[in-house]
């Protein structure tokens, strides 16, 4: 399920003269002669096998096709609550690693713009040098603790160097997560027209932080509530939200422990202010307690869940996907 698009390109920057559709709802440019490289990571001599298509139907670029409005590539933002909270998880880091890391960004950028290889379309020259290498071997070893930097470096269309290489990056260190990058995929192809009629095109980039929002949601799982937490006093032990993060619907979980405790569940936002009161000084007794608690018409977002309990109160933060 491979095919290529030869057209004359000298117009572009490194003469592009094949676009290839490899699958995975991903294109690539590759430069003149690609695919017809023996070196150890090239194509080999594979034009020959390619069968010519003469054109029925008048065709356009992808450039062409996005001025006429056929085409619109897809635009993907963080909201206020996920850019809060990437800085939120930011202020984890120590500011040595932050500097360490932007050190060997700049390392990798550079070296992937030298002349050897800007011209290569396939990743694995790139894999293969000691500065890629480095800063991969760093970021595993970090971990998730270092998301929220090759986040804001993927949202960044600004430096679009350091934007590729750290989707390369959050690629290679996430593999546990691969079935997110299929979902987001599964939602293109359920989605991939504008309600005006427009096809929108796929893009790697736009997938990836697509994929970075899902991302964001199990972080906010992990550092909150998708995991049952012990309370900080002994009398209340267990207040959990599951599943989190979650589209529609959700349970919380508390427990009581003594009877005619007293108990109230608001919702706020991440900001604090009250958006909803869901149980308004109720007499509970000892005992373990489940509420089932509908996002009806709340955004995608950050939010948190508010519980008092006999006057001590203990906040969850959730996420609507």
């Amino acid at each position: 399920t491979h095919f290529s698009v030869v057209k004359p390109a000298n117009d572009q920057p490194h003469g592009y003269d094949w676009e290839s559709k490899p699958g995975g709802l991903m294109r690539t440019f590759h430069p003149r002669d690609a695919l017809n490289d023996n070196s150890y990571y090239g194509y080999g001599s594979i034009s020959l096998y390619y069968r010519r298509v003469n054109p029925s139907l008048k065709s356009y670029s992808l450039k062409e096709s996005i001025e006429l409005g056929l085409t619109v590539l897809p635009e993907v933002t963080l909201n206020m609550d996920e850019e809060e909270l990437v800085q939120d998880l930011k202020a984890n880091i120590s500011q040595e690693d932050i500097a360490l890391f932007n050190q060997k960004m700049k390392l990798l950028v550079d070296k992937a713009n030298t002349p050897e290889l800007i011209k290569q379309s396939n990743p694995f020259f790139l894999y293969e040098t000691s500065e890629f290498k480095d800063i991969l071997d760093f970021c595993k070893k970090m971990g998730n603790v270092l998301w929220p930097l090759l986040f804001e470096k993927i949202f960044d269309d600004n430096n679009p160097d350091a934007r590729d290489l750290s989707i390369l990056l959050i690629n290679e260190t996430t593999p546990e997560y691969a079935s997110l990058m299929e979902k987001v995929k599964e939602e293109w192809i359920n989605n991939n027209y504008t309600p005006e009629g427009a096809y929108i095109a796929p893009s790697p980039i736009a997938n990836t932080k697509n994929y970075v929002k899902k991302l964001l949601a199990v972080k906010v799982g992990e550092t909150s509530t998708s995991v049952k937490q012990p309370m900080d006093n002994d009398n209340y032990n267990l207040f959990s939200v599951f599943p989190n993060p979650f589209k529609y619907q959700t349970t919380l979980e508390f427990n009581v422990a003594e009877n005619n405790s007293v108990v109230s569940l608001k919702v706020l936002d991440i900001n604090g202010k009250l958006l909803e009161t869901v149980i308004i000084n109720q007499k509970y007794d000892a005992g373990n307690w489940q509420v089932q608690w509908l996002a009806g018409n709340y955004k995608p977002g950050l939010y948190l869940f508010n519980l008092t309990i006999n006057g001590k109160t203990f906040n969850r933060r959730f996420f609507i996907e």
